[in-house]
This record gives C-alpha cells, structure tokens and sequence, in this order.
C-alpha cells in the first residue's frame, strides 16, 4: 500500500518555472522549481549529487500538476529556501535588513557549501551591525561567522 499522499504547494515566480529540471521540496511541503545548472555552479554539493546517475520521478505536484522531475526534499524551510535561491539566481535581490532572518540561510548555504550566498549575507550582517550591533552579532554568532561577530562586538 502506498503511504498517504502529501499535499504540496508551488513556489511563488521566479521558482515555477516549467523550464526547471529539478525541483527542491521543502519540509513545509512547497516545490521549488529551480534549474540544475545554476546550483551546481553554486554549490559542491549539489555538482556532485547531480552528477550521479538518478532514475526519473512522477508524482503529483501543486494544483494537480504531474511532474516527472526529480524532487529533492531538503530540511529548510520555504522562507529560508526562497531567500537563498534568490541570492543565486540573477533576478532582483529582495530586502535584506533584519539580521536574524539571515540565520537560517546562512546555515543552509555553508550547509550547502555555496560561497557566494555566506559572503553576500555577512556583508548584509556587516552593514546592520552599526544599527543593530547585538542583533547583528547574536546573528553572526548562531550562523559562526567570526569575524563578522568581533566587528559587531
């Protein structure tokens, strides 16, 4: 018998494309579409899991949509995702003033081992540190960026 069917939601644009080749799955159940080159291009990890031989899926996706991508479940969140994905991807950045939102991205994209992501992000952390130093520096001590933590100290 198979398990129950898991309800899933689609990413808002520019994560919907159907031009994508995978799709990133979140632990609150939204589909990322996203496109294998630009994450192996940013991350390690991704180049070497996407170099190995996997078999199609199918399964159904947000409004009943059948996909026959391969869905990659990942542990972070969508709110975490998207703003990750948004750093990679050459579209406009969103606004990234509050420190403590930066947290989980940053663990997700040294997780991910994507350099470019941890150092636009401690820039950000950088540039909040004279408005807000003890958000700031809390932000770069749970995300272990040290040097961004003594400049915030």
């Amino acid at each position: 018998p198979a398990g129950p069917t898991v309800e899933c939601t689609d990413a808002s644009s520019p994560f919907d494309q159907s031009t994508a080749d995978i799709i990133l799955r979140t632990c609150d159940n939204v589909n990322f579409r996203v496109h294998s080159p630009i994450l192996a291009q940013a991350s390690p990890f991704f180049s070497d899991m996407f170099s190995l031989p996997q078999p199609p899926r199918q399964e159904t996706s947000g409004a009943g949509r059948v996909d026959t991508l391969e869905t990659i479940p990942v542990p972070e969140d969508s709110k975490t995702l998207d703003l990750l994905l948004r750093i990679l991807y050459p579209i406009p950045k969103p606004s990234m003033e509050e420190p403590g939102p930066l947290v989980p991205v940053l663990k997700a994209a040294k997780k991910y081992d994507m350099a470019w992501p941890v150092v636009i992000l401690s820039e950000r952390l950088t540039v909040t540190t004279p408005r807000e130093p003890l958000q700031a520096w809390v932000a770069a001590c749970r995300a272990r960026l040290e040097d961004v933590a003594r400049g915030a100290a």
